[in-house]
């Protein structure tokens, strides 16, 4: 297993367990982000992924792992809340 798959889990089991936790919801796909951006921004790609998880956009915050260069990860954070 992957060190992001690991945080990912950790970070998952802490948004269940903590109800103080802004309403987030976490994409463990690593591709996600690639297949969202592979030609421009064309949200159909993933479409299919996101649909049993409601109206992403009602959460408080989207949280999207991206391999950078294969050999670093970030975390994109989409917040609606500022």
């Amino acid at each position: 297993m992957q060190a992001i798959e690991i945080y990912l889990h950790l970070v998952a089991q802490m948004r269940d367990e903590v109800s103080a936790l802004p309403n987030v919801v976490l994409l463990k796909n690593s591709f996600f982000y690639t297949k969202l951006l592979q030609e421009g921004y064309v949200y159909d790609n993933v479409k299919n992924w996101t649909r049993r998880m409601g109206d992403l956009l009602a959460r408080d915050k989207i949280l999207i792992p991206v391999n950078k260069d294969g050999n670093h990860w970030v975390r994109r954070v989409i917040s609606r809340k500022f």
